[in-house]
């Protein structure tokens, strides 16, 4: 068995190439949709806030990543 994998955009053309393909008795159809969660749009300055209302200095980072070090 040999597996093709297909991604469509526009949803009424699936549909429709969906109900092609189950008329072919050589064809089992299996559909999964992916949930892509990756911010295609966005700035680097939005992650700004990020730290927003937290005491953090670059010294107490510093200071942080020292003492891990040393251990």
């Amino acid at each position: 068995m040999e597996r093709v994998i297909v991604d469509i955009a526009d949803m009424s053309k699936a549909e429709i190439l969906l109900k092609f393909l189950s008329q072919l008795d050589f064809i089992k159809i299996r559909r999964e949709r992916r949930n892509d969660k990756k911010t295609k749009s966005g700035s680097f300055a939005e992650l700004f806030g990020i730290w927003k209302k937290r005491d953090i200095t670059i010294g107490s980072i510093r200071e942080q990543a020292w003492q891990r070090a040393a251990h």
